[in-house]
């Protein structure tokens, strides 16, 4: 690990990464860059929504998540896959989407993130790089696939992540915490908590 000259003691990096690593919101918005498609490789200065969302991946295992498109939804999750296999080891993450082409943008912005992070915060090397997936020397890794209707089986995951795969009238099953009772419904039937309430 080379200390940074932007840190007086080994301690105080050593702290900077602790802090990083306990916090995605906190390492995303102080070291991750995006790719932005008029002003280039900028620093992700990250919306309140946004800042909502990393909250409600941290604090819920389940989240769906209604929005619009070129909302900045697709560079989150690739900063928080990012932040997530940097700083836990062996974790397994999957991200499916109805296009190759979709799936691979998370993959870009994964990419990207590592490939502009400081170099005493690169705590584990990327050791697999190429269009579907990026491993970490840590175990971690992330892979993009297409839906089908074997997708992710026979596969220990840790995060999953199903991008534009879903329409209003997609059908899921859903099991009530307290009653275990299980049912079918549409995704425009599910109630979809109001973070802003």
């Amino acid at each position: 690990m080379h200390e940074s000259k932007e840190f007086k003691s080994k301690k105080q990096l050593i702290s900077e990464i602790i802090n990083c690593g306990k916090s995605p919101s906190y390492f995303i918005k102080k070291y991750v860059k995006i790719q932005h498609p008029l002003r280039g490789l900028i620093p992700f200065a990250t919306f309140q929504y946004q800042d909502d969302l990393l909250s409600a991946f941290v604090k819920n295992r389940f989240n769906i998540v209604l929005k619009a498109r070129q909302v900045g939804i697709t560079s989150l999750m690739g900063a928080f896959i990012a932040w997530f296999i940097l700083f836990h080891k062996d974790k397994n993450v999957l991200v499916v989407s109805t296009k190759q082409e979709t799936a691979k943008n998370v993959i870009r912005a994964v990419k990207v993130a590592f490939a502009n992070l400081p170099k005493w915060l690169s705590i584990a090397k990327v050791s697999t790089n190429n269009k579907q997936s990026v491993e970490l020397d840590n175990g971690s890794r992330v892979k993009a696939t297409t839906t089908a209707s074997d997708v992710g089986r026979s596969e220990a995951l840790s995060l999953l992540i199903i991008d534009e795969c879903v329409s209003g009238d997609t059908k899921i099953k859903i099991r009530n915490k307290k009653t275990h009772e299980i049912r079918e419904i549409c995704i425009k039937d599910l109630y979809i908590c109001d973070i802003y309430k």
